[in-house]
C-alpha cells in the first residue's frame, strides 16, 4: 500500500479537482447577465467574422495586388515554373512561325519532284524553333526579363483596377507584351545559322485579364485598398467589444475563434475553386495549366494568410475550451498544477513568485499575449506553422501565470515585518 502521506495527498487532488468541476459550472451560470449585453456581444462576434475576411483581403489587394515591387516578387517564381515556360515557348515559336510564310518559301525553294517533304521540313523546323524557345525561358538571364515584362504590365493593370486606364487592345483585355521573349528566341535562332523567321507575328501578347472580370473587381478594389488599414484596426476593436460585453468572456472567445476558423476555412475553400471559373473566362488559345499556375502564385500569400488565421483562430478556441469547466479541461489544469506546484513534500513554487503572479495576473497575460502579437507583426508574412508556434508559446506562457497565480491563492500571503 502506499504511505498515508501519499494517500492525503492523492484525496486532496480528488477533492480539488472535483470541487472545481462542480464549482466551475456554477460560476458561469452566475454570469448571464443582462439580455442587451448577450445580444451586444453576438452581434459584434458576427461583424467581427465578417469584417476579419474583408481585412485580410483588404491588405492582400493593397500590399501585393496593387504594390509592383511585391507583385513582381510574388510572380517571380513564374519564370521557373515548367507550365508557364512551356506556354511562353509555345507562344514565342508560333508567332514566328506564323509571321513567316515557311511552307510558300520552301515550296518555292524545292523542286517540283520534292514537293512531298515541305510539311515535313516545316514541321521540323516549328520543333526546332520551340525547342530554342524552351531554352531560352529556361535561362538563368530569362528571370530579369519575366520581372520586366510583369513590371511593365503592373502599372496598367493598377491604373485599370483603380479605375484610372484604359484597357491594352481593342478586345477589352489586360495582355502581357512577348515580343522581346521573341526577339530573343530569333536571336539565338540566327546564332545557328535559322534566318528568315519574321518576329512580327499575328499574336505577341498573352491575356491576363479580359474586360468583365475587371469591371466588376474594380469597384471592390478601390474601396478595399482604401481601407486596407482602417479594416483591420477596426476589425480588431469589434473583437475586443465583443469580449468586453460579453456576460462570459471564455465563452464568447470560445465561440468567436471557432466561427473566425470556419470563415477562414470557406474563403480558402472559395478561392481554391474559382480557379476553374477564371480559366474559363479566358480566350481559347489561353495555355490552361499555365493559367491555373498564374492563379495559384497570384493568391498564394492571400491563402496564406488564410490558413494562418485559421490556425491562430483554432489554437486560441482550444485555450479557451481547456481552460473551461469541462472535466477534460479541469483534469488538464489540475494535472498541471500538480506538476508545477508541489514535489514530493514541499511546494516547488517560492511564496513571493506566486503572490507576485496572483497579485499582476491581469498584466503578466496583457504582456504575454502582446509581445506574441509583436513578433507576429514583424514578421511580414508568418506562415501558418510559425503562428502555431507562437501561439502555442503563448498558450504555455498564459498556463503558466494562471498556475503560479492560483499556487499564490493556495499560500497564505507574506505578513510585513
Amino acid at each position: 500500500m502506499p504511505p498515508r502521506s501519499t494517500q492525503e495527498e492523492l484525496g486532496r487532488d480528488r477533492v480539488a479537482e472535483t470541487a472545481e468541476q462542480t464549482s466551475a459550472p456554477s460560476k458561469e451560470s452566475k454570469h448571464k447577465g443582462p439580455r442587451w449585453r448577450r445580444v451586444l456581444a453576438t452581434t459584434l462576434l458576427v461583424l467581427g467574422c465578417i469584417f476579419a475576411p474583408l481585412s485580410i483581403h483588404a491588405v492582400w489587394i493593397h500590399n501585393t495586388l496593387l504594390n509592383t515591387d511585391q507583385y513582381v516578387s510574388t510572380v517571380g517564381p513564374l519564370a521557373s515554373n515548367p507550365q508557364v515556360q512551356n506556354a511562353l515557348a509555345l507562344r514565342a515559336s508560333n508567332t514566328l512561325v506564323s509571321g513567316t510564310d515557311l511552307q510558300p518559301r520552301l515550296r518555292r525553294a524545292l523542286p517540283s519532284g520534292a514537293q512531298f517533304i515541305v510539311p515535313i521540313i516545316a514541321s521540323n523546323l516549328k520543333s526546332f524553333v520551340y525547342s530554342a524557345a524552351l531554352k531560352v525561358v529556361q535561362s538563368p538571364k530569362f528571370a530579369q526579363l519575366w520581372e520586366n515584362l510583369n513590371r511593365r504590365v503592373h502599372t496598367r493593370v493598377v491604373a485599370l483596377l483603380r479605375g484610372q486606364g484604359r484597357f491594352v487592345n481593342n478586345q477589352g483585355q489586360v495582355t502581357i507584351d512577348i515580343s522581346g521573349i521573341v526577339a530573343k528566341v530569333n536571336g539565338a535562332l540566327q546564332k545557328v545559322g535559322v534566318n528568315g523567321l519574321s518576329t512580327a507575328g499575328h499574336n505577341e501578347n498573352i491575356v491576363l485579364f479580359s474586360s468583365s472580370t475587371l469591371a466588376s473587381a474594380q469597384s471592390a478594389v478601390r474601396v478595399l485598398d482604401d481601407l486596407a488599414i482602417a479594416l483591420p484596426i477596426l476589425t480588431a476593436l469589434i473583437f475586443a467589444g465583443a469580449i468586453v460585453a460579453s456576460t462570459n468572456r471564455r465563452r464568447t472567445i470560445f465561440r468567436g475563434a471557432i466561427a473566425l476558423a470556419f470563415v477562414m476555412l470557406a474563403f480558402w475553400v472559395i478561392w481554391n475553386a474559382l480557379r476553374n471559373p477564371y480559366s474559363g473566362a479566358l480566350p481559347p488559345s489561353v495555355n490552361r495549366p499555365a493559367a491555373n499556375a498564374v492563379y495559384d502564385q497570384l493568391i498564394s500569400f492571400l491563402l496564406l494568410a488564410l490558413k494562418t488565421v485559421f490556425a491562430l483562430a483554432v489554437v486560441i478556441a482550444l485555450a479557451a475550451w481547456l481552460s473551461g469547466p469541462g472535466r477534460v479541461g479541469t483534469r488538464v489544469r489540475t494535472t498541471v498544477r500538480n506538476l508545477v506546484a508541489k514535489t514530493p513534500g514541499q511546494s516547488a513554487v517560492r511564496p513571493e513568485v506566486a503572490q507576485f503572479a496572483r497579485r499582476y495576473r491581469n498584466p503578466l497575460r496583457l504582456a504575454t499575449v502582446g509581445v506574441g502579437l509583436l513578433i507576429l507583426v514583424a514578421l511580414s508574412y508568418p506562415s501558418p506553422l510559425s503562428v502555431l508556434v507562437i501561439a502555442l508559446v503563448v498558450l504555455l506562457l498564459l498556463g503558466v501565470v494562471e498556475v503560479l497565480a492560483r499556487a499564490g491563492e493556495t499560500q497564505p500571503a507574506e505578513k510585513p515585518t
